[in-house]
């Protein structure tokens, strides 16, 4: 649940990465993601995969 005190975080990740695209709504996913310890996203979102240390898997480039 996004509560008042996980503002800091996604500031904190809008700041950082803000130079890769990312808005707002993507700096709290990954803001989340890094509180719960997730190093993994499944999207097609390209600036997800500029931030270091996350692993992007891009579900149009899935060969099912």
């Amino acid at each position: 649940n996004l509560e008042f005190y996980n503002l800091d975080s996604i500031f904190s990740e809008l700041i950082t990465y803000a130079h890769t695209g990312i808005g707002g709504r993507d700096a709290s996913i990954l803001a989340l993601m890094r509180s719960a310890g997730i190093k993994k996203i499944c999207t097609h979102d390209k600036a997800f995969k500029k931030i270091p240390n996350l692993e992007v898997i891009d579900p149009t480039e899935l060969n099912l």
